[in-house]
């Protein structure tokens, strides 16, 4: 049962691809709720552009919008301005009721006679003028679209001109000239792991071209996209549903109910209503496959049929059934195809559906296969459970206790330190006692009254007997080395298991010394644990203690030796005849030699009263300009020439 436990959490339990033409999901009432709520954030609304968007958003998904739109949209109402006279234009129309801007926007036709007009503003203009019926030039619009196509042909720009098309009614026969501009967009975009197709610009630019191209194919009548890359597209847009930016969520539905509405393509999504998990204990077990588009309505096509193609147990590989017609539900609910998975008497385990649909309607495209996810559970039974206690020497053999489900032992089980506590059993399937290894079969110890409690594994050997034992010795510490009244459970749980199952089986009394209190003994987890999350005691940062100074009368004759040098000094220069005749009589000498006598006396003070951190600090007040004026005084002396010469000579 594991190992079919294994392959069915490999395999998607959503709808998975069979080819290039499946659809990825569709526009579910949560993800609908969810977006109206972005919309309604908007209010108070701060300006027409987001009254405009928020608007569409809540009328394409059918929700009422709150007051307050007419106020800002008027404020925006300016002819000067295309793209702010548009979203007032647009959210104006949109309004419940409609609010009147009452002839703010004349003269704003003249504007297609700019010819720095882009695609964007080409549509904008066109959508304003046609809401407010203000005079609109469909051959100036031509016109303008044609020069457009001619100088970009970007899939933007060819969404935007399509849409100004449609705006103005351009028929069939204008349209058509269209198509190559329409297969040269779709080239431009990029693929993504063979499902997805979208544009680099984004969600915006993505859902634009979608609803360009297929309001372009509804007018027109025909297919122009082929199938597989109007898919993909949807397969983008639909995995970007979790958008919360106003203007790309907005166009984005607007795309996807394009897609739905669509009278030449429209995307059916296949997936499963009911029936995911299927009991074998009730002895029914219906599959529903639902047929939807990715608006998430049901579409019930002329003429469709749903084949269930295979049914393959993804653990054993054997197939249980091949081509099986589904039938509809019923008359009031044709969208959905039933089929008795249980009559084929497939065993546990997970399963992969194989299933195909098709229809005479053309417009509708199917995937040619799906592949679903379904599983089929049983109940379990416990057998041959046997509870012990028994001598940890074991020289005497123990009296099992035998149970059955869901009795309890009769009398109380004790047990202490020199004992082991034990459990066997089997676990079967219900009905055809076939023994089975589960997921999880767990032996909870609870004491009654502290509400401490132990889990222990029970494994399986080689029969699938799955045993339990622990010594009250040296498991004691699992359970923090608590005695007293124990509840004896079983807990058996399993993926494939149709309800969990627990079993109190016995009351054991349990004598555990406590071990932690012996000399020597290692502490439990539990005690590990309180105590490092005890508090620590307040750490004392304390500076290295100054050395011991020496004695006054060493320091006084080391201080004299430092200064016989110096005395030595004034004697030889006496005895040479040293004097000032030679000093240089400038700003610069006097500071100089003050700097020069001031860090002599700082020295002094090093030695006598200052650290290093306060000497250097004084050193560099008057180290900085001492440098300065030295320098000054050396340049004076060499400018001097021969007098400078001869003065230091002096």
């Amino acid at each position: 049962m594991q190992l079919q436990i294994l392959f069915g959490l490999l395999l998607s339990i959503a709808i998975v691809s069979c080819n290039g033409l499946t659809m990825s999901g569709y526009l579910s009432k949560v993800d609908k709720a969810r977006l109206a709520g972005v919309f309604k954030a908007s209010w108070p609304l701060d300006d027409a552009a987001t009254a405009h968007y928020a608007l569409l958003g809540l009328t394409t998904l059918g929700v009422d919008a709150p007051s307050g739109v007419c106020e800002v949209v008027k404020k925006s109402a300016n002819p000067s301005n295309i793209e702010a006279a548009y979203h007032a234009s647009v959210a104006a129309s949109l309004a419940k009721p409609a609010c009147s801007l009452g002839g703010a926007l004349k003269g704003l036709e003249a504007r297609l006679d700019d010819a720095s007009l882009s695609a964007e503003s080409l549509l904008q203009l066109v959508t304003t003028l046609k809401n407010e019926k203000l005079p609109l030039d469909a051959k100036k619009v031509r016109s303008v679209m044609d020069r457009l196509l001619k100088d970009d042909s970007s899939a933007g720009t060819v969404a935007c001109v399509l849409l100004a098309g449609l705006r103005i009614g351009l028929d069939k026969a204008d349209l058509a000239k269209f198509k190559g501009d329409m297969k040269d967009a779709l080239l431009q975009a990029d693929e993504s792991d063979g499902q997805y197709l979208y544009y680099d610009k984004g969600v915006y630019t993505t859902a634009l071209v979608t609803e360009a191209l297929l309001k372009t194919t509804d007018k027109l009548g025909e297919a122009v996209a082929p199938a597989d890359k109007l898919v993909k597209l949807a397969n983008y847009l639909l995995s970007r549903r979790q958008i919360y930016q106003l203007k790309s969520a907005a166009q984005l539905l607007v795309a996807l109910k394009s897609f739905a509405d669509s009278s030449v393509q429209s995307p059916v999504v296949l997936f499963l209503k009911s029936g995911a998990t299927l009991s074998k204990s009730s002895g029914s077990g219906v599959v529903s496959v639902q047929l939807a588009d990715v608006w998430g309505r049901p579409v019930s096509p002329a003429g469709a049929s749903v084949t269930l193609a295979s049914a393959k147990n993804t653990g054993s590989g054997a197939v249980f059934l091949k081509d099986a017609a589904m039938s509809v539900a019923s008359a009031s609910e044709r969208s959905v195809f039933n089929i008795d998975f249980m009559k084929a008497k497939p065993t546990v385990g997970f399963y992969q559906l194989t299933v195909s649909a098709k229809s005479s309607e053309k417009r509708f495209l199917f995937p040619a296969s799906i592949a679903l996810q379904v599983k089929v559970v049983s109940t379990v039974a416990v057998q041959s459970m046997e509870v012990a206690v028994a001598d940890r020497d074991q020289q005497s053999a123990p009296v099992p206790v035998k149970l059955t489900y869901p009795a309890k032992a009769k009398s109380q089980l004790e047990a202490d330190s020199h004992q082991r506590l034990s459990a066997k059993f089997q676990i079967t399937m219900s009905g055809d006692n076939t023994p089975v290894t589960v997921h999880q079969a767990f032996i909870r110890l609870n004491h009654l009254t502290a509400n401490k409690e132990a889990i222990f594994v029970a494994e399986p050997d080689k029969d699938k007997t799955y045993k339990f034992s622990v010594d009250l010795a040296t498991g004691g510490k699992n359970l923090d080395y608590l005695s007293g009244l124990y509840a004896m459970e079983l807990i058996v749980g399993d993926a494939l298991i149709d309800k969990s199952l627990v079993w109190h089986l016995a009351d054991v009394k349990l004598d555990i010394p406590d071990e932690a209190n012996k000399p020597g003994a290692v502490a439990t987890p539990q005690e590990t644990e309180r105590a490092a999350l005890k508090p620590k005691p307040e750490i004392q940062h304390v500076f290295r203690q100054p050395d011991k100074m020496a004695p006054a009368s060493i320091a006084m004759g080391f201080t004299i030796l430092c200064l016989a040098p110096l005395a030595i000094l004034l004697i030889l220069w006496a005895y040479l005849g040293a004097n000032l005749s030679g000093f240089v009589t400038s700003v610069p000498a006097l500071l100089f030699h003050i700097g020069l006598a001031g860090i002599l006396i700082l020295y002094f003070f090093y030695w006598s009263c200052l650290n290093m951190f306060e000497t250097l600090r004084y050193l560099c007040l008057l180290g900085v300009p001492t440098f300065i004026c030295g320098n000054r005084l050396l340049r004076s002396l060499a400018s001097g020439g021969s007098g400078g010469e001869k003065k230091i000579a002096e």
